[in-house]
C-alpha cells in the first residue's frame, strides 16, 4: 500500500526502477510517478551507490537477501538513516533479473544508540574518577595511620620519660608541698 511508512521499490539489474510507494518518493522529495521509470543509481551519491552495489554484489540464488543500514541526507537536507532488507530474483543461470527493497526509518534508533554510547562513555569516565578518589582516600588513610603511630610514639617516648622521672623524684627525700606538687 502506498499509505504505508516503510519504503518500497522493485528495480532491475541496470538501476531502472519499476515500483516505488509513496513513502519512497517522500523521502525523495518527489512524487512517485517521478520515481518510476528513473534509474536508482543515478539518484545515489557515491558513497550510498558503493554501499547498494556492495549489498547488491553479495547477493545469489543460494542467498538471495542482505540487509544494510545507509546513511543519506534527504532533499529537505533531513539527515536520514534507512535500514534497507533486498531480495534478489535470479533466472535459471543463476543471473539477477530483478531486486526489491523495503527500507525503513531508523533515524531514531541510531539517535538513541548515540545517546547510549555517550552515556556509557560519561559512565566510565565517572568510575575512571571514582577509582582515583578511591585510591587518593586509601592513600590519605595510609598517611593518617602513618601519622598518628608517628606521633603516639613521639608522644609516647618523652612521657615514658617524665613519668620515670617522676618516680625517682618521689623516691627522693621530698618536703610534703614537693611530693603533693610530685604527686
Amino acid at each position: 500500500s502506498d499509505d504505508m511508512p516503510l519504503s518500497i521499490i522493485s528495480y532491475l539489474p541496470d538501476g531502472t526502477i519499476l515500483y516505488g510507494n509513496q513513502a519512497l518518493a517522500l523521502m525523495e522529495g518527489v512524487s512517485a510517478d517521478d520515481v518510476v521509470g528513473g534509474n536508482l543509481f543515478e539518484r545515489l551519491d557515491p558513497e550510498l551507490r558503493r554501499v547498494v552495489r556492495t549489498t547488491l554484489d553479495n547477493l545469489t540464488p543460494e542467498n538471495p537477501i542482505e540487509s544494510h543500514e545507509q546513511f543519506s541526507i534527504l532533499p529537505d537536507g533531513t539527515e536520514c538513516w534507512q535500514e534497507w532488507l533486498t531480495r534478489a530474483f535470479f533466472d535459471e543461470d543463476g543471473r539477477p533479473t530483478q531486486y526489491q527493497g523495503i527500507g525503513r526509518n531508523i533515524s531514531a534508533r541510531k539517535q538513541a544508540e548515540e545517546s547510549l554510547r555517550e552515556t556509557n562513555r560519561q559512565l566510565e569516565e565517572a568510575i575512571a574518577r571514582a577509582n582515583d578518589m578511591a585510591l587518593e582516600a586509601q592513600a590519605a588513610n595510609i598517611a593518617k595511620s602513618q601519622f598518628l603511630a608517628n606521633m603516639s610514639h613521639e608522644i609516647r617516648t618523652p612521657m615514658n620519660g617524665v613519668i620515670g622521672m617522676t618516680g625517682l623524684l618521689l623516691d627522693s627525700g621530698l618536703s610534703e608541698e614537693q611530693r603533693s606538687y610530685a604527686e
